[in-house]
């Protein structure tokens, strides 16, 4: 018995030593991977689940980014459809203001391309404190140019034209000379004279006005005369561009002097009734090539010049 007994043990612990083999054998043997159940598979799925939380945020974000690039594109087409737009408008102005400018010299007889040169020899000098050396503008002819960048330089030209023809007209007496609307008392040419009553010729026009109202040049040029001149009274005589003068009579005072640079509008004497008058009035007359004209026709571009809508003022702070 006691040898059955052994031969049992033996045969158990031969069992048990193959069952542990065999356990140690399926524990290194590689097998496929399984989500395991429990703490380690959830956390698997917390982690894939992440990664696709991950996903969605990157698509969202990069959505986000697509749709502020669209916008600001939009932008853009919008901010460069504003600047045509603003240029088509501005070229517009200066091509109308150059019109009208070179329409207004042409018919007072004037020349546009010579008002700057002839009869102006007293032109004044140069603005003080102004210079430096002389650095012609260089293009660089193979380079492409920008479509924009050449309308705007079109019309930046049609600018400094408009502006150049009003600074010709500044030297032309094509404005009123005292403000506001005035009668007109009488006209140019023959007409029944004042004191004797027979005809007589009257070299320019009067306007009614009140003693001590402001009398303006009419345009730029040199004071040649401020003084009394007989049937005249205190008379103001202003030569221009062209041959042109004109005089400004019957004043009761007198604000310039003889020599005196002035500009278009600038005062030079106030309304009164000296010398062969029969109460205020201004008497304004023009003379070309020392001849009489009728002032009716400056008065008239007058008129039209008050009309145009471009100034030198625009053309000077016109800048890309």
């Amino acid at each position: 018995d006691s040898h059955a007994v052994e031969g049992a043990a033996r045969i158990d612990s031969d069992n048990t030593r193959t069952d542990a083999g065999r356990d140690l054998r399926f524990a290194c043997t590689p097998r496929p991977w399984t989500a395991a159940p429990g703490a380690h598979g959830r956390a698997t799925a917390a982690r894939l689940a992440a990664n696709a939380d991950g996903g969605k945020l990157t698509t969202a974000a990069t959505n986000q980014a697509d749709h502020a690039l669209v916008r600001l594109s939009h932008a853009q087409d919008r901010l460069e459809a504003s600047q045509h737009s603003a240029l088509e408008a501005l070229e517009a102005r200066a091509q109308a203001a150059s019109r009208a400018y070179h329409d207004i010299l042409s018919d007072l007889g004037l020349d546009p391309r010579d008002t700057t040169s002839t009869a102006m020899a007293e032109t004044p000098a140069p603005e003080d404190g102004v210079g430096g050396p002389y650095v012609p503008m260089l293009l660089d002819r193979n380079k492409p140019r920008d479509p924009f960048e050449g309308r705007l330089s079109r019309v930046r030209e049609l600018i400094f034209t408009s502006a150049e023809l009003y600074q010709d007209l500044l030297r032309v007496p094509a404005r009123a000379p005292i403000a506001g609307e005035h009668q007109i008392t009488s006209g140019f040419g023959m007409r029944r004279d004042p004191f004797y009553g027979s005809m007589a010729m009257h070299s320019g026009l009067d306007f009614r006005a009140r003693t001590g109202e402001p009398v303006m040049a009419t345009a730029e040029g040199e004071v040649t005369f401020a003084a009394s001149a007989g049937g005249y009274g205190k008379m103001v005589e202003i030569t221009h561009a062209n041959g042109l003068v004109s005089r400004y009579a019957h004043l009761s005072a007198i604000l310039v002097q003889p020599g005196q640079r002035v500009r278009a509008g600038q005062r030079v004497g106030r309304v009164g009734s000296t010398g062969r008058s029969t109460g205020p009035h201004l008497h304004y007359e023009l003379k070309l090539d020392d001849k009489p004209i009728n002032p009716r026709r400056f008065l008239a571009a007058a008129d039209l010049l008050a009309k145009a809508s471009l100034t030198p003022q625009a053309a000077r702070h016109t800048d890309k």
